[in-house]
């Protein structure tokens, strides 16, 4: 009976040793795991310029032939003088004089609405417009190619923008405001009013409509500075205020990691979740054009040598996360579309990758001005007519 139980403790003891033994492995190969994760992570800013390089060696540029198409297209424009495409939906929107014209992407046109005021600016984003009179009191709200709402203001119109869900910011002046916000809610109805006394330059909203975030310039020390406040539209309080940024902000976009891109008129500021300055990009040239979405933004710059362009991607506030490269050709516009960075040069349209890689390319006229991408086609803008190619 003896030989038993020391048998049985003999084989609990064996056992015990091996349990040990594989938690020590264990314990070991996490260890080795972690070791290699922490140096991953600290040695991440030599490492991944390497795999990007690698990814863009890798990754094909689709190149097409820039064949114009058919049917319904060219579109013919005449004597109207338009300026710039923009898309909503799957529909391209221009102002012409006193018109808003709305086309399929067939060619085929949708509707041709006529106001009665002059100098239109039309504002959008994927699904929303707004037009307004600059000057005038005016402003129309559509919801992709239904009116939302339309409405007279008091006082005279100097901006007006539009959310993702239609709430709508205008801007006016009078002799006691330099500028006074006014917030409309979808159907058109005011919900908030602010002012600082300061001239507005621009009001941007988060992806929910629940805050705006407003930019105001005004001269300190004998130069333009801008001061950018976040308002909380539901509760009607400021959330923050961040001062001193010392460039004329033309508009601000909230990233999807919190932070704010403040676009200005000779560099880029960042502002952290915290909404301090975090960094900024001074502009090798003069600014030609720019775009941004939340993920990124696209600028374009004149070269020093005025011979050729510069056009950069930013997507952060760290050096990795700037991207600038040099074309030998001319930048004429520069859009998001879909988390691409779309460029229509005198030679050629291109599409970017948040790398600065080309995804994909046309060549086309260097008579084109601007241009819109809906789906897998582009609209180009001439002078006289509007074409289409594969893209």
């Amino acid at each position: 009976m003896s030989n038993i139980n020391t048998y049985r403790a003999d084989v609990r003891s064996l056992r015990r040793k091996k349990k040990i033994k594989k938690k020590i492995k264990n314990f070991i190969f996490l260890a080795f795991l972690t070791s290699i994760a922490a140096a991953a992570f600290f040695t991440k800013d030599y490492w991944t310029s390497y795999l990007d390089g690698i990814i863009a060696k890798t990754q094909e540029t689709i190149v097409f032939s820039g064949d114009l198409a058919e049917g319904n297209f060219p579109v013919d424009l005449g004597e109207k003088n338009v300026r710039e495409l923009q898309s909503v939906e799957e529909n391209v929107f221009f102002i012409a004089d006193t018109h808003l014209y709305i086309y399929n992407t067939d060619g085929t046109l949708d509707s041709a609405v006529q106001f009665p005021y002059n100098n239109i600016v039309l504002r959008t984003n994927e699904k929303r417009s707004v037009l307004y009179s600059l000057g005038g009191k005016n402003v129309m709200a559509l919801n992709g190619t239904k009116k939302a709402f339309e409405l007279q203001t008091e006082d005279t119109i100097c901006y007006a923008s539009v959310s993702r869900r239609g709430t709508a910011a205008v801007v006016t002046q009078n002799d006691r405001y330099v500028s006074y916000l006014t917030i409309y809610d979808r159907s058109g109805n005011d919900i908030f009013y602010w002012s600082n006394g300061a001239r507005i330059t621009d009001v941007s909203f988060t992806h929910d409509s629940s805050q705006c975030f407003v930019t105001t310039v005004s001269a300190v020390g004998g130069s333009l500075v801008s001061t950018v406040s976040g308002v909380d539209i539901s509760s009607s309080t400021e959330t923050f205020k961040c001062t001193g940024i010392d460039t004329v902000v033309l508009q601000t976009q909230h990233f999807d990691d919190g932070s704010i891109l403040c676009i200005g008129d000779d560099k880029l500021v960042w502002l952290d979740y915290e909404r301090n300055i975090a960094g900024s990009y001074e502009y090798p040239g003069e600014l030609i054009d720019y775009s941004c979405d939340s993920s990124m933004a696209a600028l374009a710059f004149e070269s020093p040598e005025n011979k050729s362009s510069v056009f950069g991607i930013f997507t952060g506030a760290e050096d990795e996360k700037k991207r600038v490269i040099e074309l030998e050709e001319r930048i004429k516009s520069v859009k998001i579309v879909n988390s691409s960075a779309c460029v229509l040069t005198d030679k050629s349209l291109m599409s970017y990758n948040d790398r600065c890689t080309v995804q994909k390319t046309a060549p086309v006229s260097s008579e084109y001005i601007d241009f819109s991408i809906i789906n897998d086609e582009a609209c180009l803008l001439g002078y006289r007519q509007i074409d289409k190619i594969d893209f």
